[in-house]
């Protein structure tokens, strides 16, 4: 098969009233985000009756499949520039439509910690009244108030900070990273790759502050890394490989493994033990440095800080209940998958992989993402705010490399052109309904700064969101400090006597949902 840098043929040209079939498909997608949007008050699809959006499903991927059938136009995609444009495209929904905010507790605890080490600390000296100031994902443990999550993130943002960067502005650049890497993995699909993975999941997860685009970015290099040095059988770049690896682990740690194990499955088998020391000798410093850091906050190297909240193993639970509960959420996992990644991208996937299994031509990486999905199983959260099944990502890139080393069939290059059909649809949809929520979730700061509160004390009893609500134990957002002009406090920590008794001087104001209008009033 030619590889073709620049474009490809993403099928035949126009027959049997394919242009029509074209306008019926984006008219379909399009009405089915229109309804679920205003009629049914959310964009997912877990927001609908299940028979609605089970039916809705089941008409983009008929509709996808006949279109593969009829056959698309040629599509071209300039893949040299797709990194730049997925960078552009990404900067433009965070700053546009997410507002550079941190719309989670996740988002949230991880800009406190990069702030935290912006400021020569670990953690933070606890706030006055403990836990009642302190988010939710920030925990309050004795004398220190830190951030539950592992290191590298936040570490990665406090590194852009200090070079004058925007936080918002980091996982666009590294969208732009991840895109070209996937590029030069795909090695003769990579317009198949690219087309593809352009979808509303990459592109709004590369405008959030979620780790999900860093993690993914060292998965892949980790990848590249260690294929190069099984290439050119040089020890460099399988400690790079190792280094990158370390670096996912300091990040996520459950994706470090499951981007690692088929890889090291792969090399035990095959006796590789030179390339297997040089990797490890490349992982043990990021390792070390990740048992100190939890030394130096839990007193344990082996009890990550996700303890202090009392997770354990990041809701892992490997027992029958995990079990059930993690299936039924997976479930669901597939059709945000399949609304977020887009169908063809879904039915692509599965074609490649079956013709590469009959043709007996699995390599490691195209184990990443079934690794993923079973071991998710086991998982029995959602992920909360998310802009698709975000704890797929790190293995997202990984499924579009399933089309390198087999002829892709017409019908896979056709799928993969609709994918690029499907984002162009959705994108316009996603964007108008994400600004709503975000500027809703906002509503809380907003009135606060309207009426120049200073000096004031801020009991949150609801979240603010009437399309989707905002948990108000993710609205005590208080710094590094929490002595600011305004204090957001906690009403499931505490109530109004607590408060006038604690800040006895500042004026005590109430934030309160009723009618779905949310109000701040002051307190006599």
């Amino acid at each position: 098969m030619r590889d073709d840098a620049e474009h490809f043929q993403a099928s035949v040209p126009f027959r049997n009233g394919g242009l029509l079939f074209l306008g019926l498909f984006a008219g379909l997608t399009g009405g089915a985000f229109w309804a679920l949007s205003h009629v049914f008050q959310g964009m997912w699809v877990f927001f609908a009756p299940g028979p609605l959006a089970l039916a809705w499903i089941t008409l983009l991927i008929m509709a996808t499949g006949a279109a593969a059938w009829m056959g698309w136009p040629p599509v071209a995609v300039p893949t040299g520039g797709m990194a730049a444009l997925v960078g552009i495209l990404s900067a433009l929904t965070a700053f546009f439509i997410l507002h550079g905010f941190e719309n989670s507790a996740d988002e949230y605890a991880y800009v406190f910690q990069a702030r935290t080490f912006l400021a020569g600390r670990l953690w933070n000296p606890p706030p006055v009244l403990g836990q009642a100031l302190a988010s939710d994902y920030t925990w309050v443990a004795g004398d220190k108030w830190v951030g539950q999550y592992p290191p590298g993130w936040p570490a990665i943002l406090a590194v852009a900070a200090w070079c004058g960067l925007s936080f918002w502005m980091v996982t666009p650049m590294l969208g732009c990273g991840l895109v070209a890497a996937v590029r030069h993995l795909a090695k003769g699909s990579q317009a198949l790759a690219v087309s593809a993975m352009a979808s509303p999941f990459l592109l709004f997860t590369g405008a959030s502050l979620h780790s999900h685009m860093a993690a993914a970015l060292l998965g892949i290099g980790a990848v590249a890394c260690l294929e190069k040095a099984l290439e050119k059988k040089h020890p460099g770049w399988a400690i790079a490989a190792g280094l990158a690896l370390g670096g996912l682990g300091l990040i996520r740690y459950d994706s470090a493994v499951l981007v690692g194990v088929p890889y090291a499955v792969s090399l035990l088998w095959r006796k590789r033990w030179r390339v297997c020391v040089q990797v490890t000798a490349g992982l043990a410093p990021c390792l070390i440095f990740l048992l100190w850091y939890h030394w130096r906050i839990t007193g344990n190297p082996l009890t990550p800080v996700y303890w202090l909240g009392g997770r354990h193993a990041d809701h892992l639970y490997f027992t029958w209940t995990g079990f059930t509960q993690g299936t039924e959420i997976s479930l669901w996992r597939w059709v945000e998958l399949i609304e977020w990644a887009g169908p063809g991208l879904v039915l692509a996937w599965g074609a490649a992989m079956v013709a590469k299994v009959r043709s007996r031509t699995l390599n490691p990486a195209d184990w990443v993402f079934p690794l993923f999905v079973l071991t998710f199983l086991f998982y029995p959260f959602d992920g909360a705010n998310r802009y698709g099944p975000r704890y797929y990502f790190e293995a997202f890139p990984f499924m579009v490399l399933a089309f390198r080393g087999i002829e892709p069939s017409a019908a896979i290059k056709r799928l993969c052109g609709l994918n690029l059909i499907y984002t162009a649809v959705a994108l316009p949809f996603l964007a108008v309904f994400y600004e709503s929520i975000v500027d809703q979730r906002m509503d809380l700061y907003r009135q606060a700064r309207d009426l120049n509160l200073t000096n004031a004390v801020i009991l949150v009893k609801d979240g603010p969101g009437k399309i989707w609500k905002m948990e108000p134990d993710d609205m005590a957002r208080n710094g590094l400090t929490a002595d600011g002009p305004v204090l957001y406090a906690r009403a499931d920590k505490i109530d109004e006597q607590g408060l006038r008794h604690a800040f006895p001087t500042r004026e005590l104001w109430v934030y309160q949902c009723e009618d779905g209008e949310c109000r701040l009033r002051k307190e006599p």
